[in-house]
């Protein structure tokens, strides 16, 4: 199976290099990067689990946590894997665990500061078998010093396929995003977003920009060491699609640090 390949072949990687930096006298010491340090895990509650303008749940509710791990000390490698379960029967199949590898790097200074990104995602739906797997490679680019207000713009685009090469489905996923933070006090912000989303044959029928999405969350609220960030969007359908609708929906973010 392609997906088990994958994943042995990271871990061979992994494993190597953690083999060769022991083999040299590399061991990590104080105040040295390890080569995988575990940099924080968290669940998400959402009301509505909507992914880039579907409803994967329907009108259910999700939990989502996720591990989050840098790798090779700060050469900008990181690896996520993130999970998304419905609360409630009825979407069992679609439960979701997703593997991204990522690597992240910073350009240009003050108002020419460019935040690029790039990354290998991979889709496991276990309770589906692996015919319903799917990858995407993408590349992010961030400049969120160039606009006037204190607004940060961004771009991501996508493209995915089918692990399961019968299945055929190939599909470009292209976002366009602001933000802006707005420091409440010197303890909370809130941080503002909206984007507007192009399709390109994933689950929807043609190539169209589909939906728009704004909303916001309230930072600085903590419990126990516990970053607790409230959460709320809207999201606008641009078609004339049933799979893809107006909805409203929110949540909290819970996460620790390390």
């Amino acid at each position: 199976m392609l997906k088990s390949k994958i994943l042995k072949t990271v871990y061979a990687g992994f494993m190597s290099g953690l083999l060769v930096g022991v083999c040299n006298g590399q061991e990590v010491s104080a105040g040295e990067s390890p080569l995988v340090k575990l940099n924080g895990i968290g669940v998400d509650y959402t009301s509505k689990y909507v992914w880039r303008g579907f409803e994967l749940f329907g009108s259910k509710g999700a939990y989502q946590p996720s591990v989050d791990m840098s790798l090779l000390g700060d050469s900008g490698l990181g690896l996520n894997v993130w999970g998304s379960m419905p609360m409630g029967s009825g979407y069992e199949a679609f439960t979701e665990l997703d593997y991204t590898l990522s690597y992240g790097t910073t350009v240009g200074e003050e108002e020419m500061q460019l935040d690029i990104g790039m990354n290998y995602i991979y889709f496991d739906y276990p309770k589906s078998g692996s015919n319903a797997d799917v990858q995407e490679i993408g590349m992010s680019f961030g400049m969120p010093n160039l606009l006037p207000m204190g607004l940060g713009m961004g771009y991501y685009v996508g493209h995915g396929w089918s692990t399961e090469s019968g299945m055929g489905l190939s599909y470009q996923f292209h976002s366009f995003s602001l933000s802006k933070e707005v420091a409440l006090s010197e303890e909370y912000s809130l941080s503002l977003f909206g984007d507007v989303n192009y399709n390109n044959d994933m689950f929807y029928g043609g190539s169209d920009f589909t939906h728009t999405t704004v909303g916001a969350e309230l930072g600085g609220l903590s419990v126990a060491g516990v970053s607790l960030t409230p959460f709320v969007s809207y999201q606008s359908s641009l078609v004339d699609d049933p799979v893809i609708t107006d909805s409203l929906f929110g949540g909290l973010k819970a996460s620790y640090s390390f």
